[in-house]
């Protein structure tokens, strides 16, 4: 169930007009579903007496409104010694709340009634916003529940615009990294290694080297977000196509859609060397940055070759770009590109990014709401071994259902069944909290969802999968459950990504992995059938019998896969393979 919203109201009771006035406000506020407090909703006396109930109730409130008079402002500055006292306690609180919190604020909202002034609104709230009711309570509405009256459309691409004197810049700009939410902290010395780079001219690529979950696109889309005066940004995730090693991944899509922004029309090549030449040749002489997170999907995991590109136009690429003076390539993965072992230093840089330390990981657990002694989130830090998003979907868990108390992670119970290695499986023991949470809500079907792929999947498959109404999974789900779990999922565990090419549902990697592999191993009959379904639709999704490029193959490779999951080898051989 969503946390109910608190609304505390602070007046004065400067008539009986206006205490009924207050109090249609505040009735009308909880006819909304809001949790209103007003003292006349209080029989004779609170048993705590009132001060003390007037400071717990502005503690505890989400939003407190400030309903601004004449006589409010008077004893809000104690300048009055007859009458009611309760607004000179509650400004004492505010006042001091504000003080603590160097006047950042999102809780004091200061309101007016419709022939008031904004003269009475108090000096320190005269910076925000307020409101004169009952004009504007749908403004106010929207404020205390979260819902913008106008939605900021997704970031397009920048235009490329002609100059007066005929010449047009080069400005090219394009990001295919995943949203990352959360807070950053940390990361000092990364930070200053990238801006040596960007600013320097020796540093022609640097590879951060991490498990999953260490943090490794959160930096950089951090340093990106703080960098300015980049001409030439090409950001790449190869997990939008896939994370599994094992996978055949093409870079087809990344080089067909670098060659479009850089204007390039040619699409024929000698061989995939080939076109690495042409991008590099492409990138030659501009002052760029290419990211490429999350190219392990490329690499070789195997020990005999482990860290090798399987793609031979990324390879070719990477030799060239190594020789550019004018640009920085940054790479992502959990394996050393075996092609730049014999670089060295400064021309490129290999650095393995660490865990959080425990400085950073306290700041992470507090941002997310996580309470407690220092010594104690300390120790949550180090149980979790200062893995990021370990860390994350731990602070996410207390503070959602134990009101931030850092205490409560023994309630957590230990992993099941101990898999991956050990940073992951500090994650996946706060997924099974999750599992154990969600059980039998839509949330958990949802992930069970996520979890039948190794890559992003859109609107349009989820929408097939719940048409298909799969018993134990998408059965028995309605389309506005459907919503409200994504948007849960979203906005307030944090647990899906998304990508700003589009409105596609992703999730972290490990995240996929945990809840996919549940979902094999406890509901087997419910795994094969979902993924006969995705068999079933991709096969029949090429508008082509015989598809002409790899990017009209992909629909069929997927269904390959899918096929193989379901345990229909030979079918998918004899109906998709073998054919063509």
């Amino acid at each position: 169930m969503a946390k109910v919203t608190k609304v505390f109201i602070s007046y004065s009771h400067d008539s009986d007009l206006h205490r009924d006035f207050v109090r249609g406000i505040s009735d009308r506020l909880r006819t909304d579903g809001l949790e209103c407090l007003l003292d006349q909703y209080i029989n004779g006396f609170p048993p705590e007496g009132w001060q003390c109930w007037m400071e717990n109730q502005i503690e505890a409130a989400d939003f407190v409104l400030l309903v601004c008079t004449e006589t409010y402002l008077r004893r809000y500055r104690k300048q009055e010694t007859e009458g009611g006292r309760g607004v000179t306690f509650e400004g004492v609180v505010i006042s001091q709340t504000l003080y603590d919190h160097y006047y950042r604020n999102s809780k004091f909202i200061p309101m007016i009634p419709t022939h008031g002034s904004l003269e009475h609104v108090p000096l320190t709230l005269k910076s925000y916003s307020t409101y004169c009711l009952p004009g504007d309570y749908d403004k106010l509405y929207r404020v205390l529940t979260g819902q913008a009256e106008y939605i900021a459309p997704p970031l397009g691409e920048l235009r490329s615009m002609q100059a007066a004197n005929g010449h047009a810049p080069i400005l090219i700009h394009t990001d295919r990294l995943p949203t990352v939410k959360g807070g950053f902290f940390g990361r000092i010395a990364e930070l200053q290694l990238l801006n040596d780079a960007w600013s320097g001219n020796t540093t022609r690529i640097i590879q951060f080297i991490a498990p999953g979950g260490t943090g490794k696109t959160k930096l950089l889309r951090h340093w990106l977000n703080h960098t300015a005066n980049i001409p030439v940004l090409f950001e790449w995730s190869f997990y939008a196509q896939g994370s599994s090693e094992d996978k055949q991944t093409s870079a087809t899509p990344f080089f067909s859609h670098a060659f479009a922004k850089l204007g390039s029309t040619r699409e024929r090549f000698a061989s995939e060397e080939d076109k690495g030449d042409h991008l590099a040749e492409l990138l030659r002489g501009k002052r760029y940055v290419l990211v490429l997170d999350g190219l392990e999907p490329l690499q070789h995991g195997g020990a005999a070759v482990r860290g090798e590109l399987k793609d031979k136009a990324i390879r070719q690429l990477l030799r060239q770009l190594a020789r550019h003076p004018c640009g920085l390539c940054i790479i992502t993965t959990r394996i050393a590109l075996h092609e730049l072992s014999d670089r060295d230093a400064p021309t490129v840089i290999r650095h393995d990014l660490q865990n959080l330390t425990a400085a950073d990981g306290i700041q992470l657990l507090q941002s997310l709401g996580v309470k407690g002694s220092a010594a104690e989130l300390g120790k949550a830090v180090r149980e979790y071994g200062g893995h990021a998003l370990a860390l994350s979907l731990l602070g996410n868990v207390l503070r959602l259902r134990h009101q931030g108390d850092v205490r409560k992670r023994d309630t957590l119970k230990a992993l099941v069944k101990a898999t991956g290695n050990r940073d992951s499986r500090h994650a996946f023991k706060v997924m099974q909290a999750y599992a154990e949470w969600f059980a039998g809500e839509p949330e958990l079907a949802l992930l069970h969802l996520l979890g039948l792929f190794d890559h992003p999947i859109g609107q349009d498959v989820l929408q097939m999968l719940w048409d298909a109404q799969i018993p134990h999974l998408t059965a028995g789900i309605d389309e506005d459950e459907w919503l409200e779990a994504i948007a849960s999922l979203r906005e307030e565990h944090h647990l899906l990504s998304q990508h700003d090419s589009g409105g596609d549902l992703d999730c972290h990697p490990l995240i996929r992995e945990y809840f996919g592999g549940q979902l094999q191993t406890q509901q087997p009959q419910v795994w094969q059938q979902a993924h006969e379904r995705l068999y079933e639709y991709y096969k029949a999704l090429p508008e082509k019998e015989f598809p002409d490029t790899l990017e009209e193959m992909q629909p069929l490779f997927s269904a390959v896969a899918h096929g193989c999951a379901a345990g229909l080898h030979q079918q998918a051989l004899d109906e998709v393979y073998w054919p063509r």
